[in-house]
């Protein structure tokens, strides 16, 4: 689908080590953000995948950015989510029984899929790039 990007493993550490997106998650999911279009899709995709595959706890980020900005929408980040399966297996929501009423679903669910997603779609290499397929 995509061609390997080079990767440095520093940019995705954080404080004392920590495995940290490199950039805020507003830029990632929050739409209305200044930063949102940052980055490209695509990249926000090989972020996600490099720190889900480590064991990043995406949820809890997402929660307690919501939770720190209460005049933030749930909705938006969740619109966020869909739009990020979507773009690396536009099928995978209907393969996979899903309906596709936002409404219907929790950040704890959306992450999910999108970490399964990725699981079947994120690839790294021994050279320090990763794609996606």
């Amino acid at each position: 689908m995509f061609n390997a990007v080079k990767y440095n493993e520093r940019t995705y550490e954080g404080y004392r080590g920590a495995i940290e997106l490199p950039h805020s998650i507003r830029t990632y999911f929050d739409g209305f953000a200044d930063e949102f279009n940052d980055i490209s899709k695509k990249q926000k995709l090989l972020d996600l995948g490099y720190v889900l595959k480590r064991g990043y706890d995406l949820a809890a980020q997402i929660k307690a950015c919501l939770y720190d900005r209460p005049h933030i929408g749930e909705y938006e980040f969740k619109m966020s989510l869909f739009g990020l399966i979507e773009y690396v297996d536009k099928d995978y929501m209907k393969d996979n029984g899903y309906d596709y009423l936002i409404e219907d679903y929790c950040i704890d669910s959306l992450v999910g899929i999108l970490s399964n997603v990725l699981d079947d779609h994120y690839i790294e290499y021994s050279d320090y790039t990763h794609e996606l397929t």
